[in-house]
């Protein structure tokens, strides 16, 4: 079965703003892989290798123990052959830990976002189906920023041995907006 990704991704898009009237945020992040970054890999990438992790993100508002994201994801990595892949996306953040006895509201500064996607990947002039599990943990340092990671595995099966990779980006989220119901 082919999945046409430019329409998949649309009706993904068109999906969360249909929900607009729950939503509560609209965010951008990126993120870097810090073991390309930090110490490249035995494949041939070098430490420096820059690997960025984009989303755009649709946040739901806020029930008992968190909320549902619907984000768009696109990644580009300057391996030795160009890597991009674009994804749709499904989490739901967890930010509510039932932490009572906590002497502040500090924990109300954590959120962990269990998530799934799927996509394409583009390499060697190629595109090849893919899908990938990520569990992110964010921490909000002001009011619209948080910094996170993301552990993630990909399934690359624009490789020859179709591998569960894994990659650790860390980075930041910006609020660009807060919506209210109209």
């Amino acid at each position: 079965m082919k999945i046409n990704v430019p329409k998949t991704l649309l009706l993904y898009f068109l999906l969360a703003i249909s929900f607009l009237n729950a939503q509560d945020r609209v965010s951008m992040s990126i993120h870097q892989d810090l073991k390309l970054l930090a110490l490249g890999d035995n494949l041939g990438n070098m430490a420096g290798t820059l690997n960025i992790l984009a989303r755009a993100k649709l946040q739901t508002s806020q029930n008992y123990i968190g909320f549902c994201n619907f984000m768009i994801e696109y990644e580009q990595a300057n391996l030795t052959k160009m890597f991009s892949r674009i994804s749709g996306v499904f989490g739901y953040t967890i930010n509510n830990f039932g932490w009572k006895n906590t002497p502040s509201s500090e924990y109300k500064r954590f959120e962990v976002t269990p998530a799934i996607s799927f996509g394409k990947i583009k390499r060697r002039r190629k595109n090849t189906f893919s899908w990938a599990a990520s569990i992110e943990i964010g921490y909000k340092i002001y009011d619209r920023i948080r910094i996170s990671a993301i552990n993630q595995y990909t399934k690359r099966t624009d490789l020859k041995r179709k591998d569960l990779r894994y990659s650790f980006f860390i980075g930041l989220e910006y609020d660009i907006a807060k919506i209210t119901s109209f």
